[in-house]
């Protein structure tokens, strides 16, 4: 009877041995396929946010181009602006190149999809701690450039405005201008603020631009992401600086 009940111990606890070791074994299988699809799915997420970080800068610097030449054409009228003469009580000058090439509202705006859905999808997580704070840098960013943006259209809405009250948007090039010294207060007024706004969005793409070349070289820290962004906004204030051949400060 003593036997019997050994045997059926061992047996029991053989049993239940066998079951413990098949659990471990089934949650060890189910913990490795759900690395490995955790794998995948941070190096799937750090692939598209390469390549979507690659489109981006395409549409920055084509961006920054059109607004360069839109910095150019308003320094022109400034100038022009600035020098008019007084004849007969009034102000003329002789017309510069007022149409920019790439008005504010036919910018391209930059897109956010793959952050938007990585954070909708709890992805984030998936990421070492540092780099999924870069990709937060960057798309805090890229939110800032679509603000500023906002900001110098309705700067340069209202140059258009003044330009058009005082039949300069369709003006030839190189003709003379008549205007009154409170219009052509106004105008420049509104001249220097959308130079100024336009200045400050190009600053604010260079900023998103040293962001987007951090993580198309897969930079994993924030630090080097802002040491990108520094070079970036140096390379841009000297740029804007010979561009208008003057000194030129970053906000």
């Amino acid at each position: 009877m003593a036997d019997g009940g050994i045997r059926t111990w061992r047996a029991f606890l053989t049993h239940m041995g066998t079951v413990t070791l098949g659990l471990l074994i089934a949650v060890g299988i189910a913990q490795i396929v759900e690395s490995i699809r955790h794998h995948n799915q941070r190096q799937s997420l750090q692939r598209q946010m390469r390549a979507e970080s690659e489109q981006n800068l395409a549409v920055v610097e084509d961006d920054s181009n059109g607004l360069r030449t839109t910095i150019q054409n308003l320094e022109a009228m400034r100038t022009a602006l600035d020098n008019a003469k007084t004849s007969g009580g009034k102000l003329t000058f002789a017309v510069p190149a007022v149409q920019s090439a790439r008005p504010g509202w036919y910018f391209r705006t930059p897109t956010r999809a793959t952050w938007n859905v990585a954070v909708s999808a709890g992805r984030v997580t998936l990421l070492p701690a540092e780099q999924a704070k870069s990709y937060g840098r960057l798309d805090f960013n890229s939110q800032y450039v679509a603000e500023s943006e906002n900001i110098f259209n309705n700067s340069f809405y209202d140059y258009l405005t003044e330009l058009s009250v005082n039949h300069l948007d369709a003006a030839t090039t190189g003709s003379t201008a008549t205007l009154t010294a409170d219009s052509r207060d106004r105008l420049l007024r509104a001249t220097v603020q959308a130079q100024e706004k336009a200045i400050d969005l190009l600053q604010d793409l260079a900023l998103y631009k040293g962001a987007l070349e951090s993580v198309t070289a897969d930079t994993r820290s924030l630090a080097d992401m802002y040491r990108n962004q520094q070079k970036a906004i140096d390379e841009d204030q000297r740029a804007v600086s010979a561009l208008l051949h003057r000194e030129i400060v970053t906000r």
